[in-house]
């Protein structure tokens, strides 16, 4: 096996770790958008007088961690996975529509998506407007890191041809379905790059990758 497999494995694992975080955040405020009707109703019910200060607390809560999400990915893509796809394309040419897809579909979505959580979250602080504007942007970025996750399912299919995986073709069965913010995808893949990389080690292609010896 050459270096540039190895190395893509380390970074899309370390991409991977990164990505469970930011998924859980992501995860974390869905659940809250989807208790917001429950605890407007129990509101009613109690003290009418303090909905509103309550659900604004809500969507602020809910801008914030969106927010610290999308930074998290921006540095797992900026900083590893697309590292990570680049050395794929440099392992196999045929991985470098892959390695495209991936890079500017995400360039799209994460812009749409930053601009979008930093607009919701200034219309609840300063101009409501700015919501309105907001929440669309927000939407169409994180449709378009679904699109991004088709790329990252592809790339999961040729890793599957290539190491016959089960945990790497169930990951990208999960993409296809969630896009690239599929939590499950993500476990799988942080757990089974590990696993190649010890299996290519034992193998005896990884010398490079070890910690020189201290002279």
């Amino acid at each position: 096996m050459s270096q540039p497999l190895i190395d893509a494995l380390k970074l899309f694992g370390d991409a991977a770790k990164m990505m469970i975080i930011a998924t859980a955040l992501i995860l974390v405020s869905i659940s809250i958008v989807l208790s917001i009707p429950f605890t407007t109703i129990s509101a009613l019910l109690r003290f009418y007088d303090d909905i509103r200060d309550a659900l604004i607390g809500y969507f602020i809560l809910i801008a914030i961690l969106t927010l610290s999400s999308l930074i998290l990915i921006f540095v797992s893509i900026y900083g590893m996975l697309i590292g990570s796809a680049r050395h794929f394309a440099n392992y196999k040419s045929e991985l470098s529509i892959v390695k495209n897809h991936i890079q500017w579909g995400f360039i799209g979505g994460l812009i749409l998506a930053i601009l979008g959580a930093l607009l919701y979250l200034l219309g609840f602080i300063a101009n409501p407007l700015a919501t309105s504007v907001g929440l669309p942007l927000l939407i169409i970025g994180m449709f378009m890191l679904w699109l991004g996750g088709i790329g990252l399912s592809v790339l999961c299919f040729k890793l599957y041809e290539e190491f016959k995986s089960i945990s790497i073709l169930m990951s990208g069965i999960f993409f296809i379905v969630m896009g690239a913010l599929s939590l499950i995808s993500w476990i799988l893949i942080h757990i089974e790059t590990r696993s190649l990389i010890a299996k290519i080690t034992r193998a005896g292609g990884t010398a490079v990758i070890m910690p020189p010896p201290p002279p």
